[in-house]
């Protein structure tokens, strides 16, 4: 079976604080890459998140039942497969969001 990677190169500039550009680097990254190490942030924080607001939710809703540990366990297992693809597949947009918005600030400074 034939790996196929493709090598992507890109040039980043760091910016000093007159705005001016000090130096360019090359950063390589694998077109593509979809590796368990990218997406484990994505599924930590999103596991985490609501695995504790489903939990109060229920807690909110149902303190009184006494099937409570079941509900909650399967409000956090339908929320979670679908919390996770959200985070992962916007966070390119999110990053280049906050590039734009770090930049138009550190412009104005």
């Amino acid at each position: 079976m034939q790996q196929i990677s493709t090598i992507n190169k890109a040039t980043t500039s760091v910016y000093t604080a007159a705005g001016t550009t000090s130096y360019t680097r090359q950063v390589r990254t694998v077109a593509g890459s979809r590796s368990l190490a990218s997406m484990l942030p994505s599924l930590l924080s999103t596991g985490f998140i609501t695995f504790f607001c489903t939990g109060i939710l229920q807690l909110l809703w149902d303190a009184q039942q006494p099937e409570l540990a079941r509900h909650w366990m399967e409000a956090w297992l339908t929320s979670w497969p679908i919390a996770f693809p959200l985070t992962y597949l916007s966070l390119p947009l999110i990053r280049t969001l906050m590039h734009k918005l770090s930049m138009s600030h550190h412009q104005e400074n």
